[in-house]
């Protein structure tokens, strides 16, 4: 009796199991169609949660039965899945670099709709100190606050978008343009713009982005109809060997966008060695995800990344310093 009370249990578990694996075994057939394509983006916590089943499984008394051999085997083949596009973000980088040729660069999401903690982000810019300024969501309430802010001064070279984004440079910038996913733009996640830089008399090209959110599904369309167009002008060789993407881009590490771009570009993620560093929600801290993001060309090192304190706006900044001097081999 006890037995037969126990089926829809045992049953309802075991479904439970399989539908957490089917995220991770679709994937082995073909890529997920939207909304699917979204649990990309979670692929880290699909991979604790399996962790802990597979755990759970291991140490029940049950574990040799055909059952839970079964269950462990699928759970053990998608947690491997799901660990190797994490494996190069912990496993340490060789760089050689002189310390006169590196330079600092920050990218954070103001999100200036709702946080207007403008001493925060002042006092942030004088203790980190940084060399260049990447702004995105910057409304005209940021617009009027840090015209005049003092926090600003020793970066005189400054451009202001007309997408929210902005750039504030101690390097020269020699000229800039926007480049737009489509010729009558209706959102301003559409544009990103590009800047030439002089870091330390090396041109340097800076692409500023801000692609929409994967959501609804037209808008998931429109955010690789914009990640192409950067890969189309990149390949009709429109940007600089040092070539730096930056910005809030809406997706993860392990989404198939931000493989695109990797690709596309021949780009780095510089969190590579350095370990994973959710952004957001900031509010969430370490269970956050990754989604703001600094990619540079084979020309550029990274020789440190961190995530900033949380300045009120709903993503952490990210701090990259860099070095102009190749990957040397290890």
């Amino acid at each position: 009796m006890i037995r037969l009370l126990l089926i829809p249990v045992v049953l309802f578990g075991v479904l439970r199991v399989l539908i957490l694996c089917v995220p991770t075994v679709a994937q082995w057939f073909m890529p997920l169609p939207w909304p699917y394509s979204l649990l990309q983006h979670a692929t880290v916590h699909l991979l604790a949660i399996q962790t802990v089943v597979f755990l759970v499984l291991l140490v029940l008394p049950s574990r040799r039965s055909w059952l839970s051999m079964s269950l462990m085997t699928l759970l053990a083949a998608c947690i491997i899945t799901n660990i190797q596009p994490l494996i190069p973000y912990y496993i340490p980088q060789a760089y050689s670099s002189p310390q006169n040729q590196t330079f600092k660069l920050v990218t954070l999401n103001l999100h200036g709709k709702t946080n207007h903690n403008v001493e925060a982000t002042e006092e942030f810019i004088r203790q980190t100190q940084p060399d260049i300024l990447c702004f995105s969501e910057q409304t005209p309430f940021w617009d009027n606050a840090l015209t005049n802010s003092e926090a600003l001064k020793p970066y005189p070279h400054h451009i202001q978008g007309t997408a929210h984004l902005s750039l504030y440079s101690k390097f020269p910038i020699n000229k800039h343009r926007f480049l737009h996913a489509r010729p009558n733009p209706s959102l301003v996640n559409e544009t990103a713009m590009v800047a030439d830089v002089m870091v330390h008399q090396t041109p340097v090209t800076l692409l500023i982005a801000h692609p929409p959110l994967p959501m609804p599904q037209k808008y998931e369309q429109l955010e690789f109809k914009q990640i192409n167009n950067w890969i189309k002008h990149y390949q009709q060789g429109e940007f600089h060997p040092h070539l730096i993407l930056a910005g809030d881009l809406n997706t993860t590490p392990y989404a198939k966008q931000f493989q695109l771009i990797l690709s596309g570009m021949q780009l780095n993620d510089t969190q590579w060695g350095q370990g994973l560093q959710p952004s957001w929600p900031a509010k969430f801290g370490p269970v956050g995800i990754p989604i703001d993001h600094v990619l540079v060309s084979h020309q550029l090192q990274t020789i440190a990344r961190h995530t900033g304190v949380n300045l009120g706006t709903d993503h952490l900044p990210v701090i990259v310093t860099l070095g102009l001097y190749a990957k040397t081999s290890s």
